[in-house]
This record gives structure tokens, sequence and C-alpha cells, in this order.
């Protein structure tokens, strides 16, 4: 069963990105975590997750810095599929499936 997430304006929603299989976040969230940032290291293997989703430079980057990035980044980085308005009605976009690309070639 597919997990689908949304996020929904700013907080440490590292996790539930990086966990789920489709994720929609509105266009004010801010994704970060801030384990380093507090001096904890992060136990929970997500450092693993974002290295192998982002590569390894901008996972280092995100880990040791605990700086957040916006929506936008997020996206063109693959780490969200899609960002909705945040004033639109969008709560149930993530019970409804994406829209299916047409045809080849037409």
């Amino acid at each position: 069963m597919p997990v689908i997430g949304v996020l929904n304006g700013p907080g440490p929603r590292q996790e539930l990105a990086l966990m789920c299989d489709i994720t929609l976040c509105a266009d004010d969230t801010l994704i970060g975590d801030g384990n380093f940032a507090a001096g904890s290291v992060p136990g929970d293997g997500m450092h693993l997750v974002l290295r192998e989703l982002l590569g390894a430079k901008r996972a280092a980057y995100l880990a040791y810095t605990g700086e957040r990035i916006d929506a936008g980044t997020a996206l063109r980085w693959g780490l969200v599929n899609e960002v909705l308005p945040q004033s639109g009605s969008w709560t149930g976009r993530g019970r409804s499936p994406p829209p299916r690309p047409g045809p080849r070639g037409g």
C-alpha cells in the first residue's frame, strides 16, 4: 500500500518527506532536520536515506548546517513530488491520484 504524505507549513518534517512514497507539500513548507544544530546525531538512519535521495553533497550540507529548504527547492531536488498553493483547498489532494499523463505523442 502506498504511503502519501501531505506537508503543510514550516516545521521539522524531513522524516515524513523521506519515508513516504509520494509527498505533497504546501508552497510555504520548510523542510529540515535540526539534529546536528541541536548537538545530537540522528540515529534513525534518516541521513542515509537523505544521502541516497539527494546525493552526498546536498545531504551532508543539510545535515551539518541544519538549514531548511523551501518547497520549491525540495521539488527541484526530488524531496517532494508536488507543491500546492497554501491558499487553495487541497487537503483532499492526498486522497486522490495524480493526473495521468496523456498518451505518448499526443
